[in-house]
């Protein structure tokens, strides 16, 4: 997974430190922070290939936010 890159790091980095600290849902950060990044590249590949990117982009960043969302840890 090295070859991902450092945004793919920094991700997992920040997925385990909230993991650790009880404000992300108890995960295997390397599934989680995997999962993650490549459904935030899925969602800029569909931006990409749209025929109307501001609408594509919107709904990109709705799916992304809901995505994130479902990792917040219970109160």
């Amino acid at each position: 997974q090295s070859e991902l890159g450092s945004s793919y790091k920094l991700l997992r980095e920040q997925l385990a430190e909230g993991i650790g600290a009880g404000e992300v849902v108890t995960l295997d950060p390397d599934v989680a922070a995997m999962s993650l990044y490549g459904a935030i590249r899925g969602a800029g590949e569909y931006v990409t290939n749209s025929r109307e990117p501001r609408a594509s982009v919107a709904a990109a960043i709705a799916a992304i936010g809901a995505l994130i969302e479902g990792l917040r840890a219970p109160d």
